[in-house]
């Protein structure tokens, strides 16, 4: 009469064995494609968080291979090549949390504690515990429960590390996740400890396989855009770097180096936009010959640097100033007749006609030309430049 009923615990039971094989298969595909993923991300953006978390799921992977070995051979292996296998995936579990927490303070730039020793110290006493386990009297579902608490509380503990800082950040994502998934473990662990005092395990368990395949899934592809998130933000901050350096070239390149002002290679890039209008003031020192033959050619510089600082000093609004060569300048105002920059020039002449303990008085020609949009900047350019002669010629 019990025959059906038996029939049936049988059948159940080698569905939850197929089901738990195929839970099992697709984890173990599930990792294999992190770890390529990993091994490529680290093959081409080496840094440190990635190759512990390459590590972390190659150890993972160890971890579900011997899972897989012990169903396939459970009915041809002694019951210690059993234990020992539970023991290697018990050490490959514990080792792929512990790695995990360690890339992830490599990502956060924290936990310098995990340095070379301490992982060495670690392993050291991970294998020795494994040793002793195997001449425990424990048997695999034992383990199982302390692999299950060792694995919550470091991905707990640790990915909880730093999670309520005041100031967010992208990793803090990557710590709730990794946190959660120490959740799950915790779960297993609190559901199947009371089997210590005889309790039956939860029928659901049986089945966990699954769930444990969608939160691993969620943490590595959490990792992988994290990592895309960082890799994408050094891009960012180098191209920005790269483009400061060559704007900053650019302008060593443009710039008069005894003036600071731009040169003749920055005017041929300046134009004007619709609607702008601008005067143009060019400047020539009178007598900078004789300045250089009496005074010498250092005063004759420090001359042409007390034009360039009146010129910045007078000329500061809407205006592009420019050194053309020796003793010639030219300052480009836009959107100011010559009407109304003409109290700024008398200034600019006046502060630079006295003498100084520098040297002597400076005396200026200038020429004024107005330029329109649709004006040529050279056309414009010739006629200041005909103007300054026509103000030195009158001298």
């Amino acid at each position: 009469m019990n025959a059906p009923g038996e029939a049936s615990q049988q059948l159940m039971a080698s569905i939850d064995v197929a089901l738990n094989t195929w839970a099992i298969v697709t984890q173990l595909a599930i990792l294999m494609v992190f770890t390529v993923v990993f091994l490529t991300l680290w093959l081409h953006f080496p840094r440190r968080a990635i190759s512990f978390w390459l590590l972390a799921w190659l150890s993972n992977l160890l971890a579900l291979l011997c899972i897989f070995a012990v169903l396939a051979g459970a009915d041809r292996f002694s019951p210690i090549t059993l234990k020992a296998l539970y023991l290697l995936y018990a050490c490959g579990k514990v080792w792929f949390a512990v790695l995990l927490i360690i890339g992830l303070g490599r990502y956060l730039n924290r936990l310098d504690i995990f340095r070379t020793k301490f992982i060495l110290s670690l392993a050291l006493m991970t294998f020795m515990s494994a040793g002793i386990l195997l001449i425990s009297p424990l048997d695999t579902l034992d383990i199982q429960i302390i692999v299950y608490w060792l694995v919550g509380f470091v991905l707990f503990i640790g990915g909880g590390l730093f999670l309520f800082k005041k100031n967010f950040h992208s990793g803090k994502i990557l710590q709730l996740v990794m946190s959660l998934e120490g959740v799950v473990f915790l779960h297993h662990a609190v559901v199947l400890t009371p089997t210590f005092w005889g309790q039956q395990v939860p029928h659901y368990m049986t089945r966990i396989s699954f769930f444990d395949s969608i939160s691993e899934l969620i943490v590595g592809i959490t990792c992988v855009l994290a990592i895309l998130n960082r890799v994408i933000d050094e891009i960012r901050n180098r191209n920005a770097e790269l483009e400061t350096a060559q704007t900053s070239l650019r302008d060593l390149v443009d710039e008069d180096p005894l003036t600071k002002l731009w040169n003749r290679r920055k005017l041929e890039s300046f134009k004007l936009e619709q609607e702008e209008m601008a005067t143009l003031l060019y400047i020539d020192v009178d007598r900078f010959k004789q300045i250089n033959d009496q005074w010498g050619h250092a005063v004759g510089d420090t001359c042409l640097k007390r034009v360039s600082v009146a010129m910045r000093q007078y000329f500061k609004k809407n205006a592009s100033l420019f050194r053309l060569g020796g003793d010639e300048f030219l300052a480009i105002i836009k959107n100011q007749s010559p009407e109304e920059i003409s109290p700024a020039i008398t200034k600019f002449q006046n502060s630079l006609a006295t003498a100084d303990s520098s040297g002597p008085g400076i005396s200026l020609s200038l020429g004024l030309k107005t330029m329109a949009y649709s004006d040529s900047l050279s056309h414009a350019i010739q006629g200041a430049d005909g103007a300054m002669y026509q103000a030195k010629a009158m001298k």
